[in-house]
């Protein structure tokens, strides 16, 4: 989330192909960096464990079943896409 247009090229140079700390969208997608493809794995903001750690509405016991919710829509979603 405090990603700079320098972020990608760095990953790239240290040996990373992907890239998860992005809330741009729901599915991964690629994008090109120094024309070779790199992954961008985002997630949604209200997963973020940082949001989660720093709300009072959020019990811990609450995470697990939030998190497995949150997987069985997008698994669901590409199910369809792919049907």
């Amino acid at each position: 989330m405090r990603g700079t247009a320098q972020t990608l090229p760095i990953l790239q140079d240290l040996g990373y192909t992907y890239y998860i700390d992005d809330v741009s969208r729901d599915e991964p997608f690629l994008v090109n960096v120094r024309n070779k493809p790199f992954a961008v794995v985002p997630y949604t903001l209200h997963m973020n464990d940082i949001v989660n750690y720093e709300s009072a509405i959020s019990a811990p016991k609450a995470t697990p079943p939030t998190l497995k919710r949150e997987f069985d829509v997008l698994y669901e979603k590409a199910r369809i896409a792919v049907a």
